[in-house]
């Protein structure tokens, strides 16, 4: 079985940008060098993520980035088919 303190860590390198993709404690969180997101699944009959709270940004191309990264992790994990 899998620690959950431990730390899953992604890079992603998309449209310039370098997106880092951690797991902890039911949470994933990607980040960027000014930019973070925090997404979770509030539970096991929930088909998706959902936002738990993101810095302040009008970048949608790095918002729709960081979905993609959550998501792309949450399905690595088992989380989402």
């Amino acid at each position: 079985m899998r620690n959950p303190v431990a730390a899953a860590s992604l890079f992603l390198y998309h449209l310039g940008m370098e997106l880092r993709v951690d797991e902890r404690d039911g949470e994933i969180t990607v980040t960027d060098s000014a930019f973070t997101a925090v997404y979770f699944k509030p539970d096991k009959l929930d088909p998706q993520l959902k936002l738990k709270r993101r810095t302040a940004t009008d970048d949608h191309a790095l918002l729709a980035q960081s979905w993609i990264a959550a998501v792309s992790k949450a399905r690595e994990m088992g989380w989402i088919v």
